[in-house]
């Protein structure tokens, strides 16, 4: 994590605060009460026919959500790989 303020600021709140996560380049800054995030999966290792059905973000007190970039969506559309399909019948 890195924190950027002014030089005569308090540097336990700093105005700026940019944490960096060790999946690829993935990072969530936060300026004030402005959040941005930034999430790279595009070197994470994904099975065929995975999903990404929501992504949350939460905080303890209200945030402004100023930007959301994904990375590696592209892997989310690899068609690929075996679907195993049992298919049974039930007779009355």
């Amino acid at each position: 994590m890195f924190a950027y303020g002014e030089p005569d600021e308090n540097p336990g709140q700093p105005e700026a605060l940019l944490e960096i996560f060790p999946l690829s380049e993935t990072t969530i800054s936060h300026d004030l009460s402005r959040v941005s995030a930034f999430l790279d999966v595009s070197k994470l290792e994904m099975p065929a026919f995975c999903q990404l059905r929501f992504i949350r973000m939460s905080a303890e007190h209200e945030m402004d959500h100023e930007a959301f970039e994904f990375l590696g969506a592209d892997k989310l559309l690899s068609f690929g790989g075996e679907i195993k399909v049992n298919l049974s019948s039930a007779q009355q």
